[in-house]
């Protein structure tokens, strides 16, 4: 996007985003918020939001092609990228950071999500891309005026509805071999919400009292944790933790509300700030990047142990060597301080590298001509 045209109150919720999602993964060590609005209770709904506020209709083969250029491509790239680390890690250090490839193994990364543990959180990115696929067909099935816009996002919000329905109490019946299906159903809501916000509430939302409306959200969270309701309980990865279906979207709304306020009132005080911009622009890259950076510092423990060092009692080792998941409590802020930096530094070198080649680039065209 370019900078006179970028929205800076979703370039901030980009960035507040994908650091949350570092934070989640190293245990919530900095908690923004989260007392209130427990990052799973609302996140991954928001960033799905923000995508389809970009929503633009153009024309089926070039919405299509944009989506399969943008998410799909790089998506595989990334992947085939980890498979190649990955394989060296567990060869080097002795763990299993892979699953076995098999004839299903195509199967899952096409629809559901990698089979290396560095790269699993881009299950994110190809559950967006379907969720895309699946927009753009419908917005290009059927008529663009109000009316049709109203029926669709009625039911597009009744089928995500059903599939946390199912989620909830026919998980392993219905839901387990076709997660991709139910995953894509559930965030289809949000891509549309986004999309009908930009185009309809967005101008009457801004028009409210920012304290109010941000009042309104706290209040509603607040309430529902008083009455003893953990609101922090779904993992949309495998859609197999949800527990209440009218609390998923009602927490996911009150988050995204919420925050979209909060940053539009701080975007508009603070404006274009350098390091905010590139964390926002480059959310694909960190989110790609992010638990191999992670797990850094756990890499270093795990070798000095396996040589012998008696210094780090407690390291998890056995579910180290199993997966990226594990977390030894002393280096949790190391942990995190590594994903944000080391994901940072790709996307410095990516940016460079894109610089330098569209310069070369452009050198070449003035040269033939």
């Amino acid at each position: 996007m370019a900078k006179e045209n970028r929205n800076q109150t979703f370039v901030y919720l980009y960035a507040l985003l994908i650091i949350m999602v570092i934070d989640d993964h190293c245990s919530s060590i900095m908690a923004f918020g989260t007392g209130v609005f427990p990052y799973n209770s609302f996140y991954m709904p928001l960033f799905v939001f923000c995508s389809g506020y970009f929503f633009h209709k153009t024309t089926l083969i070039k919405d299509l092609v944009k989506k399969v250029k943008r998410l799909f491509v790089p998506y595989l790239i990334w992947n085939l990228a980890a498979l190649i680390i990955t394989s060296v890690i567990d060869k080097v250090l002795g763990v299993h950071w892979m699953e076995p490839l098999t004839p299903m193994s195509l199967y899952q990364i096409l629809l559901i999500g990698p089979t290396t543990s560095i790269n699993e959180v881009s299950w994110f990115v190809i559950m967006l891309f379907w969720v895309s696929v699946f927009y753009i067909m419908i917005k290009h099935i059927l008529p663009s005026n109000k009316v049709s816009d109203i029926i669709t996002t009625v039911v597009i919000t009744s089928l995500g509805v059903f599939s946390i329905w199912l989620c909830v109490h026919y998980y392993m019946e219905f839901v387990y071999d076709k997660l991709w299906l139910f995953r894509a159903m559930f965030y289809l809501v949000f891509y549309d919400w986004g999309h009908m916000f930009k185009k309809y509430l967005e101008k009457h939302l801004i028009k409210l009292n920012t304290l109010l409306v941000c009042g309104i959200c706290i209040l509603i969270n607040l309430i529902v944790i008083t009455a003893g309701f953990d609101i922090n309980y779904y993992s949309t990865e495998w859609m197999n933790r949800f527990r209440f279906v009218a609390l998923t979207f009602v927490t996911s709304l009150t988050g995204i509300v919420f925050y979209y306020e909060l940053m539009r009132v701080i975007s508009a005080k603070l404006g274009s700030v350098r390091l905010i911009d590139f964390i926002g622009r480059n959310t694909f890259t960190i989110m790609e990047t992010q638990m191999f950076f992670i797990n850094v510092p756990s890499i270093f423990i795990y070798i000095q142990i396996i040589n012998g060092s008696k210094r780090f009692g407690g390291f998890p080792i056995e579910e180290f060597i199993q997966g990226t998941w594990s977390r030894y409590q002393p280096i949790l802020i190391l942990n995190f301080f590594c994903g944000l930096t080391g994901s940072l530094a790709v996307a410095f070198m990516l940016e460079k590298i894109k610089q330098v080649l569209k310069s070369k680039r452009t050198a070449l065209l003035r040269s033939t001509n």
